[in-house]
């Protein structure tokens, strides 16, 4: 299955290529996993409970930064492409259109 966005980012989650402003990128598994979840529920603030779930598998507990590290990766991959991960306080991240927020 190919994710997109606007056709200048794509997903490939066979392969777990990620193609973004002419570079390709191979991402780790559970990178793949956290960007193809947020690219389903673009424009959603997603907690941290349901992406470990959707990317390891596994419940989130108190103190576990796996999504946060697993957020700032994806972030410098996703640097100056059409969408970013926004964080929503007090609920967790979200994709959202680059053009909508200032750059962090």
């Amino acid at each position: 299955m190919i994710l997109s966005v606007e056709g200048t980012l794509q997903l490939d989650c066979r392969t777990r290529r990620l193609r973004l402003l002419g570079r390709t990128e191979i991402l780790s598994p559970s990178e793949s996993r956290l960007l193809a979840c947020l690219l389903r529920e673009r424009g959603r603030a997603l907690d941290r409970m349901h992406i470990t779930r959707k990317t390891c598998g596994r419940d989130w507990v108190y103190g576990d930064r796996t999504v946060d590290v697993l957020v700032s990766r994806l972030r410098l991959r996703l640097r100056g492409g059409p969408v970013k991960i926004v964080s929503v306080h007090g609920v967790g991240y979200m994709l959202a259109d680059e053009a909508d927020h200032d750059a962090p």
